[in-house]
């Protein structure tokens, strides 16, 4: 029997909030769940998590509770009764989130924002396979279908959110005829993001261009959510170069507030954005630069594709939705305790 099951009943019953043991990983998407109305706990470990949470790249949700690391293994309060865990990738953050599962008796959730990579042996494959919830979530069908992931009866897949009442188009703001790109360390994770084929397209033919971001020498990251959403409203064109992603959260942002895509036709980004609709989705630099020139030169066409791309947001990427999915989740893995 799983820890405090009249507190586990009082929330099927009565539909009361659940108390959830995580991890601070990723502020906007966490922004989002938070929305289920639902506690959440973070538990710290120096080296291994990250060290809080970053008010540049979101408010910190009032329910939302960062705990101490100084308290070690005793940072969980005394009286919190925990309903589920939730690991929210499998490099660390998982061996430790489901040993707390173990110890206070509680289902975990796993959900895995990465992608994989070609390089892992087939060794390295099946034992990351069996790193399992009780539920498991991935966050586009190509991601699914890249960890190889077989039986699927425990999975979903719930895509990624933006709120498109907060990341939208301002009438009022004239766009820069520039082609942004958001991503912190963007040379220093160049292996992910692809810096390199951003200077060969972009900075080797002096187009002019925007990046924003934390990367030391190239830019500097804004210093408010408010800020970066003016980026993305004042500018033409936003290009996208991370190519080992599912689908990066800055795609799917300067979508919704209407910026004119150019992106790798990576992972599951077609998922999302088809060629030639609601964006420009290329294969090599030769196609990259051919498709930021036109949008340069073609302003109108820009604007088109971008007001495709917000309706795409409006469609595929609903917070209600993403809401409606994860309390979905969080009731199924609660409801299969005991």
């Amino acid at each position: 029997m799983y820890l405090n099951p009249v507190g586990s009943i009082t929330n099927k019953v009565f539909n009361k909030k659940y108390n959830i043991l995580c991890a601070p990983t990723h502020e906007r998407w966490e922004s989002a769940l938070a929305q289920t109305g639902h506690n959440f706990y973070a538990w710290r470990k120096h080296g291994v998590f990250k060290p809080g949470w970053n008010e540049q790249f979101a408010p910190i949700p009032p329910n939302y509770y960062l705990l101490d690391e100084r308290d070690g293994d005793n940072q969980l309060w005394p009286w919190l009764n925990l309903d589920v865990a939730l690991s929210q990738n499998k490099f660390g953050q998982y061996q430790i989130i489901s040993q707390l599962a173990r110890l206070h008796q509680i289902p975990l959730i796993s959900v895995e924002h990465t992608a994989s990579m070609e390089w892992w042996t087939k060794e390295q494959k099946k034992q990351l396979k069996e790193m399992r919830g009780i539920v498991n979530v991935f966050i586009t069908e190509w991601s699914l279908e890249s960890w190889g992931w077989d039986n699927r009866n425990d999975t979903k897949v719930i895509r990624h959110c933006v709120d498109s009442e907060l990341f939208k188009p301002d009438k009022n703001q004239a766009r820069n005829n520039y082609i942004l790109t958001v991503g912190n360390d963007y040379i220093g994770r160049d292996s992910v993001l692809n810096f390199s084929q951003y200077k060969r397209v972009c900075l080797d033919n002096g187009l002019p261009v925007k990046p924003v971001g934390d990367t030391k020498g190239l830019s500097v990251a804004p210093k408010s959510v408010t800020e970066l959403i003016n980026e993305y409203q004042t500018s033409n064109v936003f290009l996208n170069t991370h190519h080992v992603s599912p689908v990066p959260t800055s795609l799917l942002e300067a979508a919704a507030c209407g910026c004119g895509i150019v992106s790798c036709n990576t992972c599951g980004i077609p998922e999302f954005f088809t060629h030639g609709e609601n964006a420009m989705l290329y294969n090599n630099d030769k196609e990259c630069l051919e498709y930021l020139l036109l949008l340069l030169n073609d302003t109108a066409f820009a604007t088109k594709l971008g007001i495709n791309a917000r309706n795409m947001i409006k469609e595929k990427c609903s917070l209600d939705r993403f809401i409606k999915e994860w309390t979905e989740v969080f009731n199924l893995a609660c409801n299969m305790k005991g």
